[in-house]
């Protein structure tokens, strides 16, 4: 089993370092309205590179939003991957702040 798990984390690190290649590729979003939000808490089944993961997700996550004059980054300190579960009242009040904010800047 921990074999397994093993093999898990290391394809989710190819996998997540060839999305965080693909992003950082991107110059600007422009002023595109744009909120990426990142979990705080680490993933458990990543073992020993769960922590310093994280902080490079959060990281990446901060640098993509910072990448639109209209960016904004939101970490859910004490949220899993599982944001829409865990802070769900902290999702839709940022979801719907982006879209308020966008609404206003249209009048």
């Amino acid at each position: 089993e921990a074999e397994f798990y093993r093999m898990l984390a290391s394809e989710h690190r190819a996998m997540f370092n060839s999305s965080a290649q693909q992003a950082s590729s991107i110059d600007s979003f422009g002023a595109i309205p744009l909120v990426v939000m990142a979990s705080g808490v680490p993933n458990p089944m990543l073992g020993d590179v769960a922590e310093p993961y994280q902080r490079y997700w959060a990281k990446e996550s901060e640098a993509l939003s910072a990448k639109s004059s209209q960016g904004r980054f939101v970490l859910a300190e004490a949220s899993t991957h599982r944001l829409h579960d865990d802070a769900s009242d902290f999702v839709s009040d940022i979801v719907l702040s982006m879209v308020h904010s966008v609404r206003q800047k249209g009048k």
